[in-house]
């Protein structure tokens, strides 16, 4: 009985769902006749969206300026020069970048490993790296020390956010790994745990050569027929950031493996799509900012450190490996 009861929901649902499709096919068709006739007037029949609504108390703040950072909505590409850019650990993207992925990338280029070589040499190295470089909570990633008081103290490294981001930090805890499980079992990795921490203690200790076939796959790809963008590849996407007339950008929420790729190959500019743009003098208004998590001076800290490719503390002994070792 349950079976069928299901099965007739799913014939009303579906119904319901092709009713409605002819019905909006209807109304664009209609819509459209009816602006022919209105255009000889000089008017135009528009389709009026409803609002989100939003409560500045909640924010703590009744300056309706925070708002752009949550309703940037209106996606567009930039081309932008490579060197101009910051990666997701705050160095510039030059050719001489100290950035673990990239600097590691160009040398494997420039010795010109290729199959076992290549993903033995990428393997080793990602895993120095790795060992090299372990903050311990969110506070180490953005460069604090025990100076400086912080909630992000409380929180571990992989679940920190930027002061002009709308995320919450407690948020980012819960979805953060979720969204990490779901990306290696599109590489082959699977990881059967919900738990956050559990999902990111298994994440760094098997995904390993996930990350190194990933790297190797873009190499190749890359150098046979460009970076491809678009709907079906995705974007590389970035913040720009804005200080005075100066400006820098870094890269959001996706594209990291394909920005270092494409600039270790020699790629001069890029196009990303803008997540956000990024004024300084809006530090106060920083979402991240009116909720505490950040107070004015050290999310100016975090803008200054990152436009001017300035990575915390915990890079040094990276830095120092790569420099006498590689």
């Amino acid at each position: 009985m349950n079976k069928i009861k299901k099965k007739f929901r799913l014939i009303i649902a579906q119904s319901k769902s092709l009713f409605f499709f002819f019905i909006k096919i209807r109304i664009i068709l209609l819509s459209t006749y009816i602006n022919r006739a209105l255009a000889f007037v000089g008017l135009k029949l528009i389709r009026n969206k409803v609002p989100n609504l939003y409560y500045p108390n909640k924010y703590k703040t009744h300056h309706p300026r925070i708002l752009q950072y949550k309703e940037f909505d209106k996606q567009f590409l930039l081309r932008v020069p490579t060197n101009l850019g910051r990666t997701s650990s705050w160095f510039d993207l030059s050719e001489n970048s100290l950035d673990p992925i990239l600097a590691i990338l160009k040398i494997a280029l420039k010795r010109n490993l290729s199959n076992d070589e290549l993903y033995n040499f990428l393997k080793q190295n990602l895993m120095i790296q790795s060992d090299l470089i372990s903050p311990i909570n969110a506070a180490e990633v953005v460069g604090f020390d025990r100076n400086n008081k912080s909630i992000l103290f409380d929180f571990p490294a992989w679940s920190f956010v930027l002061p002009w981001q709308f995320e919450n930090i407690k948020e980012k805890f819960h979805t953060f790994p979720i969204s990490v499980k779901n990306d290696r079992l599109k590489s082959g990795f699977k990881i059967d745990s919900n738990d956050p921490v559990e999902i990111m203690k298994l994440n760094k200790l098997g995904s390993l050569d996930s990350h190194v076939r990933q790297y190797i796959s873009l190499l190749d790809s890359i150098d046979k027929n460009g970076l491809l963008q678009g709907k079906r590849y995705g974007y590389i996407s970035a913040f720009i950031l804005i200080d005075g007339e100066c400006w820098r950008w870094i890269i959001g929420g996706e594209g990291n493996h394909r920005a270092a790729a494409a600039s270790a190959i020699g790629y001069n500019e890029l196009d990303v799509l803008v997540e956000g743009i990024i004024r300084k003098e809006d530090s106060r208004w920083w979402p991240n900012v009116c909720n505490g998590l950040y107070t004015v001076s050290q999310a100016e800290q975090v803008f200054d450190d990152i436009f001017n490719a300035k990575p915390s503390f915990v890079y040094s002994s990276w830095k120092s490996y790569f420099t006498n070792k590689i």
